[in-house]
């Protein structure tokens, strides 16, 4: 089995806040554009 090297995980552990942060801005922009979204708010979810 592979074994993950050190710095493997120190490169990881050095993406990692960097994909959170892409990600949750990702799904920010999802929320913001369903709640402006024009129509009734149990149409929107």
């Amino acid at each position: 089995m592979n074994e993950i090297t050190k710095n493997d995980w120190k490169l990881f552990q050095q993406k990692l806040p960097v994909w959170q942060e892409n990600y949750m801005e990702k799904l920010t922009k999802k929320y913001i554009k369903l709640l402006q979204k024009d129509c009734d708010a149990y149409e929107r979810f």
